[in-house]
């Protein structure tokens, strides 16, 4: 990275960038009284994942009584993909052996998919499909992001449908 202020040549690891969630957890508890209100961020998900869905779909995606996960994670499926919903967004966290079978099977992306479905958090569900054919369009690049942990697809509630993918470390 070059920097513009005395055009002197600097490296930043990915690592430095991509890992510091922790650090804005305790920055922003530190900023709230009393620390993360769970009902809070429980409600914002739940606001901000309705205002995507009406965005991408037209309105709110309605997923059976039958099949409701009020969870914020589900179990790790198959090896190792696991899906996290939070307050800004979701991503799932593919493993390093799922990143292979997406990349080298011809339908791999929907095999996985079909795997995470039922047990991801039901807020997260309507936009798998869209994750689905971001990661058929996307191999190179997860081959590329995969150093053998995995790699995460990232979605923010306010970017319906914009997925980012990072290395797992």
């Amino acid at each position: 990275m070059t920097s513009l202020v005395d055009d002197t040549t600097t490296t930043t690891s990915f690592d430095d960038i991509n890992g510091n969630w922790s650090d804005v957890q305790r920055f922003l508890n530190s900023r709230m009284r009393g620390g993360t209100d769970l009902d809070s961020l429980s409600r914002s998900i739940d606001a901000n994942a309705r205002a995507a869905q009406i965005e991408i779909f037209g309105g709110e995606v309605i997923v059976p009584a039958t099949e409701q996960n009020r969870g914020t994670a589900s179990a790790p499926t198959r090896g190792g993909t696991v899906v996290r919903a939070f307050w800004w967004g979701f991503h799932i966290q593919i493993s390093h052996e799922d990143v292979q079978g997406v990349v080298s099977a011809i339908d791999g992306a929907k095999s996985l998919i079909s795997a995470i479905s039922p047990a991801a958090p039901a807020k997260v569900r309507p936009f798998l499909t869209l994750a689905q054919v971001f990661l058929d369009a996307s191999k190179a690049i997860l081959e590329a992001l995969d150093r053998g942990s995995g790699v995460y697809i990232s979605m923010s509630w306010f970017a319906p449908g914009v997925f980012v993918p990072t290395s797992v470390v």
